[in-house]
């Protein structure tokens, strides 16, 4: 066993419990499994079937039955929603994230282990330099990572995918080779069969990591410094956030950028950022004191400062029954004895059916995307324009403060 293993064990003995693994079947995560397993672990293991070819399914089932050899749970997850349109790698992508995210929550599971490995950092960094990417994408693929769909740990970033493979197979066991893994209509796999040529000009995998660790540190800085601006200009009142202008354009032009867009993942959680384009005509707008939309977020020069809170087209049609959040941010607690109920916009009928008329604080135009709790037809209580009724809405936990959300992205 390599070094590199031996370090993947010792970090996987530390890890938060109950532990989720995701199993492909390759090799990577049958590794993980397995590393798991000698760690003296017991993880809860969970297969995505995409269904996309017909050996899928059998080798889910081949998974289950190596998890059941080892002593460990496994549940199949079905992707039965795809379109057929679009990016396939990355709409089978976003689907596993959604389905094992609801999977561990419904479980208890803090955190889900996935198996990528060195060579996959190597292959992200080339794939980010193709397209341009700047500190952030270089940075490429952290080890912890906290997604609108849940908290992923990848505790085997440092060891290169031939290790596992010398080790699965010194030990006996087999793995499954995805076909799609060797076809080149996918980027990846073209990164992945040009890094041969570049090895042996010194740009092995090893060292495209090394460029990944710098880039990944130099954006935390960065990111510890927009924390730093956030704490002194940014305020929060209900769904709105708001920025003092003056000190916010003062800034260098890549802190002002990282504070608006920290302020949209705040606001309206998402997988992906806005393309950079609709990000720099947002803040030329911005920059010439006019209201201007991104990312479901209205954002308005007001008073000196930059006002950014939800659009009411975006969160219009978004129901939720509690405890579950609304818009993946919000949380209403009803009061004891409260009849059912469910969470809606609060929107321009909602206004009219408050009995005291809307508060003055925020616009009209944030007001009515913030949440509220209906029954049916009938305002119930809208405590976030002061007519609480007993029931209260506050931002999940963790979520609530603006600052820390930054450093934690």
């Amino acid at each position: 066993m390599s070094a590199a293993l031996r370090n993947v064990i010792a970090r996987l003995r530390a890890a938060p419990q109950p532990l989720g693994i995701a199993v492909s079947g390759g090799s990577d995560s049958v590794g993980l499994m397995r590393a798991a397993v000698a760690a003296g672990l017991k993880p809860q293991i969970v297969t995505v079937d995409h269904g996309l070819r017909a050996e899928s399914r059998a080798e889910a089932e081949g998974v289950a039955e190596a998890a059941r050899l080892l002593g460990l749970s496994h549940d199949i997850l079905e992707w039965t929603d795809w379109s057929g349109h679009g990016n396939l790698q990355d709409a089978a992508r976003r689907a596993r994230q959604r389905l094992i995210g609801a999977w561990a929550a419904e479980r208890e599971i803090p955190v889900v282990a996935l198996g990528h490995t060195q060579d996959d950092q190597a292959e992200t960094v080339l794939m980010r330099l193709s397209r341009a990417s700047g500190v952030d994408g270089l940075s490429a693929m952290p080890e912890w990572r906290e997604s609108y769909w849940g908290h992923w740990w990848r505790p085997m970033l440092d060891c290169p995918r031939q290790d596992i493979r010398d080790w699965l197979t010194d030990s006996g066991v087999s793995w499954v080779d995805d076909p799609s893994n060797e076809n080149e209509r996918f980027t990846r796999v073209k990164m992945r069969k040009a890094m041969p040529l570049l090895t042996e000009l010194g740009i092995g995998a090893d060292v495209l990591a090394q460029v990944a660790l710098h880039q990944q540190q130099a954006r935390d800085a960065l990111e510890e410094i927009t924390s730093d601006l956030a704490a002194q200009i940014a305020t929060v009142d209900g769904g709105v956030l708001e920025l003092q202008a003056e000190p916010l354009w003062a800034a260098p032009t890549e802190i002002s950028r990282r504070l608006i867009l920290a302020a949209l993942r705040w606001i309206a959680p998402a997988p992906y950022a806005p393309r950079s384009d609709a990000v720099e005509g947002a803040i030329a707008n911005l920059r010439d004191d006019q209201p201007t939309t991104l990312a479901g977020c209205a954002l308005r020069p007001r008073k000196g400062t930059i006002a950014i809170f939800r659009e009411y087209n975006a969160v219009r049609d978004i129901t939720a029954t509690p405890p579950a959040l609304w818009d993946g941010v919000w949380q209403a607690i009803p009061p004891t004895g409260a009849e059912p109920a469910e969470i809606r916009a609060l929107g321009p009928e909602g206004m009219r059916q408050l009995p005291d008329g809307r508060p003055d604080t925020r616009p009209y135009a944030a007001l009515i995307a913030e949440p509220a709790v209906w029954k049916n037809d009938r305002l119930i209580a809208a405590p976030m324009a002061g007519w609480a009724c007993g029931w209260q809405i506050h931002r999940e936990i963790g979520a609530d403060d603006f600052t820390q959300s930054i450093l934690s992205h």
